[in-house]
């Protein structure tokens, strides 16, 4: 696929996505009990934490049932 469009392809086998009302929220889950004596336990066996990545982006819908949203009720700061 990488040669058909022109693009690289990503160096790293495996993505998530996690969905926030802010990203206050977002770092409050990972220091849920449950994540860090469950979750990140599990996510050793199959995660290499020293090479992963970290990005943060906002949600900005421009189609909404196959028509443009025309105007958008968030304020980007």
């Amino acid at each position: 696929m990488s040669d058909t469009i022109g693009w690289p392809m990503a160096e790293y086998d495996g993505i998530a996505d996690f969905y926030a009302r802010n990203v206050e929220d977002f770092f409050k889950a990972f220091s849920d009990p449950f994540y860090s004596e469950v979750a990140f336990v599990d996510e050793k066996n199959f995660v290499d934490h020293s090479a992963a990545h970290i990005t943060l982006g906002r949600e900005f819908i421009v189609l909404e049932d196959g028509k443009t949203v025309e105007t958008h009720t968030t304020v980007f700061n």
